[in-house]
This record gives C-alpha cells, structure tokens and sequence, in this order.
C-alpha cells in the first residue's frame, strides 16, 4: 500500500477516535454506576483513550517532527476543555488529574511513536 493511503486511513481513524473521545464526554454519568475494578481505573483509561488518540494524529500528520508539539498542545487542549465540559455534565466531574492522566498518555504515545519512527 502506498505512503499517501497509510496517511488516509490514520488520519480517518484519528478523526473517528477523536469523534468517540467528544461522544462520550457528553454522556451524563448515573449514580448507579458500577464501582470500577480498581482504584483509578478512570486515569487508566484516560492514559489510554487520549495516549491513542495522540498516536493517530500522529501517524497521520507527521511529516515534520514540528508538528509534534502542535499535535501534543492540542491532544492536551482537548483533555482541558473535555475536563471542563465535564463538570457540567450529571453524575460527571472535572479532575485536573484526569488532565494528567491526558497528558501522559499524549506524551508516552510520542515516545513510542518516535521509536517506532
């Protein structure tokens, strides 16, 4: 397969995941929620939703290592106004340490990214 289809079918799969990412964030939560199987189990998958989604974007657009930090900036940009959305939606709250938990999925994707480079 050529370069330029590779290209495509990262950049669809990052707009789709990102489309995923807004959805469930305007999901309201419910009080009868599940206790989840562990302790900080939500900043698990906050590393993992948002350490995924920075490796599409970048498979997808890296053509330049510029645009990693423009990448970086707005995978953390998104997590900042998810978090904020988020303290407006029932049964659901803001965490900066949610953000974090972002932000460290976001650069360990980098990370991986680059070796795999």
């Amino acid at each position: 397969m050529r370069p330029d289809a590779w290209k495509l079918i990262w950049l669809s799969l990052a707009v789709l995941w990102t489309a995923m990412i807004v959805y469930f964030s305007f999901q309201a939560g419910s009080p009868n929620s599940p206790d989840p199987p562990f302790a900080h189990f939500d900043k698990l998958l906050h590393f993992l939703f948002y350490g995924a989604l920075t490796f599409l974007w970048l498979r997808g657009l890296t053509h330049h290592t510029k645009i990693y930090s423009l990448i970086i900036l707005a995978v953390a940009l998104l997590g900042a106004a998810d978090e904020i959305h988020q303290g407006y939606v029932p049964y659901r709250d803001a965490s900066v340490l949610d953000w974090c938990a972002d932000l460290l999925g976001a650069i360990s994707a980098l990370v991986v990214h680059r070796k795999l480079s």
